[in-house]
């Protein structure tokens, strides 16, 4: 496991994501304090990286309120927000989001339902928890809480 700052790590993955950003025309902004967090850094990549590339892939498909999609990580006491103002999740699926094999996208589109189970399975062997709050035109907003590997920051 590694002990990092969760901003820094958060603004460098959105730095490093700019390109990506850019051919799907969305903005990102991480806002917050700062939360220095105990864990294996390359697992928490995979769950922001899955997180934020199902958020570009659904404001793409399905469009945005206002027509620019945005992606917004916020740091709190015990994790990370990660919001979005897409098109909400279908409300059929959400109570079974994170299940192995559950996705709304067409086998064309490369959706297999893994991605969120591996999701939710990282974020608990780290003893987090992982919900989602989502309301259809407005966005998604899946809270990410690691109590066991919160640190405080350092003064």
């Amino acid at each position: 496991k590694d002990t990092f700052a969760l901003h820094e790590f958060t603004s460098t993955y959105f730095a490093q994501r700019a390109g990506m950003l850019a051919r799907w025309d969305a903005t990102a902004a991480v806002q917050g304090g700062d939360l220095t967090v105990r864990i294996n850094r390359p697992r928490l990549l995979q769950v922001l990286d899955n997180l934020v590339r199902n958020s570009l892939f659904w404001m793409r498909r399905e469009g945005t309120a206002d027509g620019v999609g945005a992606v917004t990580v916020e740091i709190v006491s015990d994790g990370f927000i990660v919001s979005d103002n897409g098109p909400g999740v279908d409300p059929r699926l959400e109570e079974t989001l994170f299940d192995l094999f559950i996705t709304g996208k067409h086998q064309e589109e490369g959706g297999q339902g893994l991605g969120l189970f591996i999701v939710r399975q990282i974020v608990e062997r780290n003893k987090g928890r992982i919900a989602v709050e989502s309301t259809v035109g407005k966005g998604t907003t899946s809270l990410l809480d690691f109590p066991a590997a919160a640190q405080p920051v350092p003064a």
